[in-house]
Order: structure tokens, then sequence, then C-alpha cells
């Protein structure tokens, strides 16, 4: 037997109409919910300090953002012993990743050395230390 419809459906939710408590912009939400709760529209709703802890490194969220996308771009200024080895990489990639994952003062294991180039991305504005 199959259940009444009626009965199957969840409640229906109801929305409330406000102001803005930040910008004062017309706006409506989900009764129940945090921005209906914190009467706040959608474009103010989020939007604040960071207060939480940076574990992975000392980044903004907003550096995090920008360093983290998914296509990036790095200048290809080798030296010509870089471009003899197989495996030499930017300068530049190497102090972006050694910045987004680690903090000032963390260790970084560099078991390859290879042509030194992580070496320079550490020694620069990232303050980390290497071992390698």
């Amino acid at each position: 037997m199959l259940p009444d419809v009626a009965t199957a459906l969840p409640p229906k939710r109801r929305r409330v109409r406000f102001d803005c408590a930040r910008c004062g912009a017309g706006s409506d939400a989900f009764t129940g919910t945090d921005r209906a709760g914190a009467r706040t529209c959608r474009d103010c709703f989020g939007k604040g300090v960071d207060r939480r802890r940076r574990e992975l490194n000392d980044l903004t969220g907003r550096q995090w953002a920008q360093a983290s996308r998914s296509v990036e771009a790095y200048p290809d200024i080798r030296s010509e012993k870089q471009r003899q080895h197989g495996a030499a990489f930017p300068l530049s990639l190497a102090r972006q990743q050694i910045s987004v994952y680690t903090k000032r003062g963390d260790l970084v294991l560099d078991p390859f050395v290879g042509v030194g180039t992580t070496e320079p991305g550490i020694r620069g504005d990232c303050g980390a230390r290497r071992r390698g």
C-alpha cells in the first residue's frame, strides 16, 4: 500500500522578509536558518573577518584562494644548468608552493635536492628552513 501523498511530503517551509541588519537592503530567508536569525541579506551573509586559527599556513583566506587556483602560470626564468636538468622548475613555483603549505619557520624536506631550486625559494620571503 502506498503512503498518502499529503503525509509523505515534508512540511512547507516559510520565508520571512526583513531588512538586512548590515546594509539595510530588503531580503528574505527560510525560517529557522542562520541567515534568517541574523537578519542578513545574501550578499552580506558569511562575509566577515575569518577568526579561525590557521593550521596549515599563515595566508589569509583571500591569499589562499588566490594561491590555490586550479590553473597557474609561472614565468620560466631558469638558468642554463636548470634547463639541462630534466626535473627543474621555476623558482616562482617553489616559492608559491612553500608559502601555501608551510608556516614561517617550518622545516621543508627536499630529499632529491636536484639543481637547488627549492633552496632559494625557502630562503626568500617564505621564512622556512630546509633539509636536503
